[in-house]
């Protein structure tokens, strides 16, 4: 994997927390399966 600035970095994982938790919020049988 590339190696992104902080700032780069920080809004990846925000975005990747979001959808963990929509997808947590809308289907969490899904969720459970996936991981």
């Amino acid at each position: 994997m590339v190696e992104l600035p902080g700032v780069e970095k920080e809004k990846i994982d925000l975005r990747a927390t979001e959808t963990d938790l929509t997808i947590s919020a809308e289907s969490p049988m899904e969720n459970t399966i996936r991981h």
